[in-house]
């Protein structure tokens, strides 16, 4: 357990100490993410809480690593320390879900994404963010590499409408496999 705690206080420390240039970039990336919500929105793998700092709306903050969500807390934000899998929210209970750079980290997605459609309203947008193939070999944590067929096959499995599925902030190409922050997001609808 010393170790885990060690490993996630590094994280946050990572996070918390990037400059002012990285943060504005990140920004941009966030405000993205941002314009596919409205009304209440779960933020599962909150980390030090940009969405939840940018988000006009109602947003909670879901991290497993208590200093992110100290640190949220500490910024004003709404933050509570659980998993993916096993939300502690009531079924039907979010407008939106956002699992922005998650489910590559995780064993079971599909268990993760059942639980996260348990959350959500019907009609309420799920988006997800998942690296493309630098930015999955630049983490060491990263478990899955989930690509545009594995979040399709995710949609059907949870009936979920695809909106779009696209690159951000450049296409597909040779880009995603040269830049570590090219993203595949998909924004999904719950039918």
């Amino acid at each position: 357990m010393h170790r885990a705690l060690d490993s996630q206080s590094s994280y946050y420390a990572y996070l918390a100490k990037r400059n002012k240039l990285s943060l504005l970039v990140r920004s941009f990336f966030v405000k993205d993410l941002a314009r596919h919500f409205s009304g209440s929105v779960l933020d599962v793998g909150c980390g030090i809480g940009e969405f939840l700092g940018l988000y006009d709306g109602k947003s909670v903050g879901l991290d497993l690593n208590p200093y992110l969500v100290k640190h949220c807390a500490g910024q004003g934000g709404t933050c509570c320390l659980g998993l993916a899998q096993g939300l502690p929210f009531q079924s039907d209970s979010f407008d939106g879900v956002l699992a922005s750079n998650v489910l590559e980290h995780l064993d079971d997605v599909e268990a993760v994404v059942a639980d996260i459609v348990r959350v959500l309203k019907a009609g309420g947008v799920l988006v997800v963010t998942v690296p493309m193939d630098a930015g999955f070999r630049h983490d060491p944590t990263h478990v899955r590499m989930l690509r545009k067929a594995d979040l399709q096959a995710l949609a059907r499995a949870w009936r979920l409408e695809v909106k779009r599925i696209y690159a951000y902030p450049f296409c597909m190409g040779w880009l995603g496999k040269c830049l570590y922050f090219c993203e595949l997001r998909a924004v999904f609808v719950k039918k």
